[in-house]
């Protein structure tokens, strides 16, 4: 009868045995124990559970240390998400508020519109003289914006896709002259428009005139014609020595371009 399958130790069951053993001196044989055999095994048996102990203790202490820094990277994201949405926000708002120059303006054409309706002439005069006024103020708004300074990207490092979930814009990593760094973002209606103006532009090669003849056109002179990529061409000379001429030049540009196209070889 062949002995039971003794059942597999988990780690914790393992340690506390291995401590017991480290622990249990008087059940041994004084003899085994001095002469140095179970000694070492007690010895060891000790050390590898303080090893235990202390690689366990470690383990807990960085797994406390990887889930703090998982919630502060957590915090910091949605940090980044509330600030994000609050200057879209005030951007938004930004833009949708008229300028002082465009304020005027208004004031200018309301005021002016008003002076039409006045009947006595020195009030009208007075009214026109005040939408006058807040017209040269602004004019005065206007010329003193500065205009903003272009921002000049000299360095692409990154491009960075979005995630599955993501809206589909192509955020680039970029370093201004000034040393800033810069974010482009890119819809794809937009990279195509790049692509575009990025993709080299293949030049069509030029035509070679074919089937160049001179034909008389009766009374009124000689006709050379011939044909570029299926089109027919034609053009009158008043003479015969002109025609010729003319489909000579033809003949010769068929010849270089085909010459050109063949290696130098006609």
């Amino acid at each position: 009868m062949s002995a039971p399958t003794p059942e597999p130790l988990t780690p914790d069951v393992a340690l506390v045995r291995l401590r017991q053993y480290g622990e249990r001196t008087s059940t041994w044989s004084t003899a085994t124990y001095n002469d140095g055999t179970e000694r070492a095994l007690a010895d060891i048996a000790r050390t590898l559970g303080a090893e235990v102990t202390r690689l366990r203790d470690e383990l807990a202490d960085q797994v406390r240390a990887v889930g703090y820094f998982d919630q502060q990277s957590r915090r910091r994201r949605d940090l980044a998400d509330t600030l994000r949405a609050e200057v879209d926000e005030l951007a938004a708002e930004l833009a949708a508020r008229p300028s002082r120059a465009e304020v005027l303006r208004e004031a200018e054409g309301v005021v002016r519109a008003h002076a039409e309706r006045v009947d006595d002439a020195a009030q009208r005069r007075s009214w026109r003289a005040a939408a006058n006024v807040l017209g040269l103020r602004a004019d005065a708004v206007e010329a003193s914006t500065p205009t903003p300074t272009p921002l000049i990207v000299s360095r692409f490092d990154v491009a960075m896709e979005p995630a599955p979930e993501e809206d589909p814009v192509l955020t680039i990593g970029c370093i201004a002259e000034d040393g800033r760094p810069v974010a482009l973002q890119l819809d794809p209606e937009t990279r195509r428009k790049v692509a575009g103006w990025l993709a080299p532009q293949r030049k069509r090669p030029p035509a070679i005139p074919n089937g160049v003849h001179v034909v008389s056109n009766g009374a009124d002179g000689w006709l050379v014609k011939w044909r570029k990529r299926r089109n027919h061409r034609h053009k009158d000379f008043a003479t015969r020595a002109e025609a010729d001429a003319f489909a000579k030049q033809l003949r010769d540009t068929a010849a270089r371009l085909h010459a050109e196209r063949n290696g130098g070889e006609a």
